[in-house]
């Protein structure tokens, strides 16, 4: 049963999952929430980046966020008499309440993603026996098969399941990624596991991301950047995911008898970076014009410094674009830039709107105005406030029974 405390006595909640990387966007939406709802106050273990389930055992709180990752959790969480949720996708199935990114989502945005930059043959790198990899596979492949694309998958075993010799599976790694058909848009079911691609491939003489553009999914601001070149990603949403467990867990520590249920939290969008800034085409002529779009941005050109670069004519070229990536030479300059735009307005600095017109190659800020809100359905302003502020823009989510 709930621990009920006086009126005015602060709930104390345990924080069972790590304080670090993405972990600390869902950290802050429990904090945030917590901090509206009473003030709540936190527990952690101080020596560890987690706290086991099992450590809670006998703890006097009112209730803790956790995650649940072996047979030995769950068992652990069937014992205590304490309201939790389960933030993690690990295992098919949960004795307590979970909230989580909806994985099948994930695996259909970067598809779309990757179908946006020209590819039409996709890859997924994944984890065998991980329930959220499984998720995102099938949402994968069921988007690839909408686009009538080709898919090809490798999954590693995960280190949670077994233990292997790690350089027999980098070796499976370098033989699958020679042997898939290039250019190739692939996604690997986390960040880490993407800069693994990025790193192999670039040992093995691939492009990145000519040869292979490489999606992970989590956007950890650390691994994106560590990466070389910076790692396209995922962001789950994870501010969201936090503040929607807290008021979960809020419910319960109220008495609430709920049912097990499944909270699939919208992810956000894919944030481009290098690893996916490319136009995959077969046509030898748009792919070098789209080249040099992404080579000059930040300066004033139109069309006709396209038709000029590849040499033929503008008719020819139009009508290439078309059949390659689907609109016109002039459309595909503007989304180059409005993306060119996004990244700096989520970046550390507080540019004005003149400033990243100019560095985006628009004539003024008025027309990078006007094409932003075309593009992008919002004006610069609100995608930065959107991009800054965590979990502003929360892009929904679904309840799912068990």
């Amino acid at each position: 049963m709930p621990n009920r405390k006086h009126a005015n006595q602060k709930k104390q909640v345990a924080i069972a999952f790590p304080a670090m990387t993405h972990y600390e966007r869902a950290f802050r939406g429990v904090l945030d929430y917590g901090r509206e709802h009473g003030g709540w106050t936190f527990m952690a273990s101080p020596e560890a980046f987690t706290t086991p389930v099992q450590w809670l055992s006998g703890w006097p709180g009112d209730g803790a966020i956790v995650m649940l990752t072996s047979a030995e959790d769950t068992k652990a969480a069937r014992r205590l008499k304490l309201p939790m949720v389960n933030l993690t996708g690990i295992l098919p199935t949960t004795p307590i309440p979970r909230v989580t990114v909806d994985n099948r989502a994930v695996g259909r945005l970067a598809v779309e993603h990757l179908a946006d930059c020209g590819f039409s043959r996709f890859a997924f790198y994944g984890l065998r026996d991980i329930w959220y990899s499984q998720l995102r596979l099938e949402g994968f492949r069921a988007a690839t098969a909408a686009m009538g694309g080709a898919c090809h998958v490798y999954e590693a075993p995960s280190p949670l399941i077994a233990r292997r010799a790690w350089q027999g599976e980098t070796d499976k790694l370098d033989r699958w990624l020679k042997a898939l058909p290039k250019p190739v848009g692939l996604l690997a079911v986390t960040d880490h596991r993407a800069r693994m691609v990025v790193d192999t491939c670039l040992r093995l003489g691939l492009t990145v991301p000519d040869d292979v553009a490489v999606v992970g999914v989590d956007n950890d601001e650390m691994t994106c950047s560590w990466t070389d070149p910076p790692l396209s990603s995922v962001d789950c949403n994870s501010y969201q995911i936090g503040r929607h467990a807290a008021a979960l867990l809020d419910q319960l520590m109220q008495g609430d008898q709920l049912p097990q249920r499944e909270l699939h939290i919208q992810p956000r969008e894919v944030v481009q970076r290098r690893s996916s800034d490319v136009a995959a085409v077969e046509d030898p002529y748009v792919a070098r014009a789209a080249k040099y779009v992404r080579d000059h941005i930040s300066e004033a050109f139109g069309v006709e410094a396209l038709v000029d670069h590849v040499n033929v004519s503008r008719r020819w070229l139009e009508q290439s674009f078309a059949k390659s990536l689907h609109c016109t030479p002039h459309e595909y300059i503007c989304r180059m830039r409005v993306q060119a735009a996004k990244q700096m307005l989520a970046g550390p600095q507080k540019l004005t709107m003149r400033d990243i017109a100019e560095a985006c190659g628009f004539h003024d800020a008025r027309r990078f105005r006007l094409v932003f809100q075309r593009l992008e359905n919002m004006p610069p302003g609100q995608y930065r406030k959107r991009a800054r502020v965590p979990g502003s823009e929360d892009r929904g989510s679904r309840v799912e029974g068990r």
